[in-house]
């Protein structure tokens, strides 16, 4: 009989908006992106599934609203969130929810 390990969850609310120094989603054209380093709480024994989703929006509504959310480089002690946009979106901020699920 195979033991199974027992699940560990951890989640939280990443802030970002343009007062950050490297912030370069406000302006320009074509395609920008953001990158946040998340360190997890606790380490998981292996890398996490990790899920994200888009809990807050501050844009222009002078443009179209092009957003994306991924996550990168997911080890078992964090990952790389990463906000991008193309063309003419201006972004002044964005809360990104992430939920990391292992063992």
């Amino acid at each position: 009989m195979s033991s199974i390990a027992p699940l560990a969850i951890l989640s939280a609310v990443v802030p970002m908006n343009s007062p950050a120094e490297d912030w370069v989603l406000q302006s320009g054209a074509g395609p920008r992106r953001y990158t946040r380093d998340v360190v997890f709480e606790r380490s998981f024994s292996g890398p996490p599934v990790v899920q994200l989703g888009v809990v807050g929006v501050d844009s222009s509504r002078d443009h179209n609203l092009r957003l994306r959310v991924g996550a990168e480089n997911i080890t078992p002690a964090g990952f790389t969130l990463v906000v991008e946009t193309w063309w003419e979106t201006v972004l002044f901020g964005v809360d990104v929810s992430w939920l990391a699920i292992g063992s």
